[in-house]
């Protein structure tokens, strides 16, 4: 029923977590938010089984229907048919040719490789390093007993994109991966809703733009219903400057999947970049409520908070994330990023050496090899080394990992007045920057300015300055879709690119500024050969001196609030 315009069906993670339990039907429905629910058995006995279900009215707890089936095991997906059949007739909808279609169609007559496609669909639904594997691996033996099993393929590049957000694939490693699944899929079925969305993020990041938008809304227009396919939707949103649509379309998804973890952290995501502060809380809130052992409803609460210049709370909510996940990196190096933002480098370090004892290799380690090193008044040769040893092993983007390398190496060349390693590394990783014609930068933003100025000291003056041109043409656009005053980044790109009145100006506008981020950013910048001109501002004297006094205040605040003692790893 699913693909069906009409009912609208919840995404299946989230009345599976009501799987085994005894529960009042009225509380089912009030989480899930839907009319009626379809409940059911399964009994096996050899090649023998029993299906009992029953659809419920859930306020009034009335059976609009119910049946038991007595089949073969390979009947099962007749039963499943014929069930959603009697659904279909119980709620009197009418269905159109293509629903009608859409409900005939089987993905699989092979019960085996629909037994091992549920079991990766169950791993999917706990969303961390080891369940997103056992996905992949039971992704792979459904396709190896059915290999036209499309809708396999397709959730095989879904879990391979998830571990990218998880931190075990790198952004190259999804791409590749992702695509290759996606475009098997489509092979098999060019009309797989899923596949198509996935493939329009991909082209969509190559800078296929038209054809990419194209091709999510036909996804959306056939599958309305589909949380992951909306959920992808809304990154493209995100990517196309249209937050405010992004955050509507994320909400939707998370009104198809209600007690879904990861739709509910990227929609309090979007909408804490909106400025939706109270309705970013409240959801983080309700993750807490669902799942109290779970992270990420600490995560979403902490970088709400470090936004609104609650750090102290902001490093309570993510100690208690890392404590309750310890096989993560990410939750020490965003703990000690807010020590840094509260002036506390001694814990900083703590964490730092945390994220880097629990997985060595991810990019969030990487990244804290780097973080104190970047920040110092001298560049040790130690950590330009470290950062050149990062982008050998082509570190991923995610976590700061790639983006603190280059900006090492960015420093280095600037106080040295030897270019050519750096733009080698930049031409290495983005060799669309050295072309004449490029003529966008979406990916890298201000990035793309620092390397425009260096080419520009490096005597390459017309690429320079196009890219310049760019860098700022991406970061205005980026500032009027969110509706915002431009921030820090804003600041480093008019310093970095010679732009004084510029800087200047930006800065005025951070003087009550209470992000963490631009705290964090500050400390890691603050002696950049583009940073220290402003040194002796007022502007820049007010924006570090209103940063110092919230940290003051916050670390008042946090050794009240933990006992007397800053929280250090266990």
């Amino acid at each position: 029923l699913a693909p069906l315009a009409r009912p609208r069906v919840v995404a299946r993670p989230s009345p599976f977590q009501f799987r085994g339990q005894t529960v009042d039907i009225r509380d089912v429905g009030e989480q899930l938010n839907v009319a009626n629910i379809l409940e059911g058995s399964v009994q096996a006995a050899g090649n023998k089984i029993r299906v009992t279900a029953q659809l419920i009215q859930a306020e009034t707890g009335y059976h609009l229907w119910s049946g038991n089936f007595d089949r073969e095991l390979n009947d099962v997906f007749a039963i499943q048919d014929e069930i959603a059949e009697k659904v279909v007739a119980a709620l009197q909808v009418s269905l159109g040719d293509d629903d009608a279609a859409r409900l005939a169609r089987r993905d699989t007559d092979n019960v085996d490789a629909f037994r091992e496609y549920s079991l990766a669909l169950r791993e999917m639904d706990d969303y961390n390093f080891e369940s997103l594997d056992r996905a992949v691996v039971h992704l792979d033996r459904a396709i190896e007993l059915d290999a036209s099993y499309a809708l396999a393929w397709a959730m095989k590049g879904l879990a391979q994109r998830h571990m990218m957000f998880v931190g075990s694939r790198t952004f190259e490693q999804y791409e590749l991966e992702t695509r290759a699944a996606a475009t098997r899929a489509l092979e098999i079925d060019p009309e797989l809703p899923l596949a198509m969305a996935l493939i329009a993020e991909l082209d969509y990041e190559d800078r296929k733009h038209d054809s990419a938008l194209g091709l999510i809304r036909r996804a959306v227009a056939l599958a309305p219903n589909d949380a992951n396919v909306i959920g992808i939707y809304a990154s493209i949103l995100v990517d196309d400057l249209r937050p405010f649509e992004a955050a509507d379309a994320r909400l939707l998804a998370l009104e198809l999947d209600p007690l879904s973890i990861p739709l509910h952290q990227v929609a309090a995501g979007s909408l804490g970049r909106l400025g939706r502060i109270d309705e970013a809380l409240a959801i983080g809130e309700r993750m807490r409520t669902l799942n109290p052992d779970a992270p990420a409803g600490y995560w979403v609460t902490s970088y709400t908070h470090s936004n609104v210049g609650n750090w102290a709370q902001a490093v309570l909510l993510m100690v208690k994330a890392a404590e309750l996940d310890p096989n993560d990196p990410i939750g020490p190096l965003d703990v000690a990023w807010y020590y840094l933002a509260l002036g506390l480098e001694q814990e900083a370090q703590a964490w730092l050496e945390k994220s880097r004892s629990v997985n060595p290799e991810h990019p969030a380690a990487l990244a804290s090899l780097l973080v104190l090193g970047a920040g110092e008044p001298e560049l040790s040769e130690a950590t330009v080394r470290t950062a050149r040893r990062l982008l050998i092993k082509r570190a991923a983007s995610q976590n700061s990992a790639r983006g603190l390398a280059y900006g090492v190496l960015l420093r280095e060349a600037w106080e040295t007045g030897y270019y050519d390693e750096y733009l080698a590394w930049a031409r290495h990783f983005a060799p669309e920057l050295f072309d004449p014609a490029v003529d966008n930068v979406d990916d890298y933003g201000s990035g793309a300015g620092a390397l425009g100025q260096t080419m520009i000291l490096a005597g390459q003056e017309e690429q320079g300055r196009r890219l310049i041109d760019l860098a700022w043409q991406r970061v205005e656009a980026l500032d009027a879709a969110l509706k915002r005053t431009p921030d820090f980044n804003s600041f480093s790109l008019a310093a970095i690119t010679g732009d004084r009145d510029k800087a200047l100006a930006v800065l005025r506008g951070l003087a009550d500024t209470t992000h963490s981020d631009h705290a964090g950013e500050l400390w890691v910048t603050r002696h950049g050969p583009w940073i220290k001109p402003y040194h002796d501002e007022p502007e820049y004297q007010a924006f570090v001196d209103r940063l110092e006094q919230l940290a003051a205040e916050q670390r008042a605040l946090l050794l009240e609030l933990s006992g007397g003692a800053y929280p250090l790893p266990k």
